[in-house]
């Protein structure tokens, strides 16, 4: 299910670089561009929020086609707050221009499915890597 408003990138596909067979999906092994999301939110919401991420959100992502692969992953240290749970999402993209077009043509309308159904529940940054190794 993709967000109303976003629409799905068609990326002309290049080779770029061997893959890998990683449970039911191919995992571009030259994707540079790490654009990691953490979320912080309460505790006694993490189950319901984890489900809608793994069901909804981040597949929304991934239908968008700017990101070849995801990883989603739950903070165990350091804690800064015994009530919160935190956890990051790293989706994987070829190049920065990619992740500049997902950020100006997709991004919005999933970002705002995310305030509106968790709205004033959580604290979100958003980090730009590049991978070197």
């Amino acid at each position: 299910m993709l967000v109303k408003g976003v629409r799905k990138h068609e990326a002309k596909v290049e080779s770029f670089g061997p893959t890998c067979k990683g449970e039911g999906q191919a995992v571009i092994l030259g994707a540079m561009i790490i654009y990691s999301v953490t979320i912080s939110l309460n505790k006694s919401m993490a189950d319901e929020w984890i489900s809608w991420m793994q069901e909804t959100h981040i597949p929304d992502v991934m239908a968008t086609g700017y990101f070849d692969s995801s990883e989603f992953n739950q903070l165990l240290d350091p804690v800064v707050d015994a009530n919160m749970a935190t956890f990051n999402i790293q989706y994987r993209c070829r190049t920065e221009e990619h992740l500049q077009a997902y950020q100006k043509e997709a991004a919005p309308a999933l970002q705002k499915a995310h305030t509106d159904r968790y709205k004033d529940q959580f604290i979100a940054f958003r980090t730009t890597l590049k991978r070197l190794s």
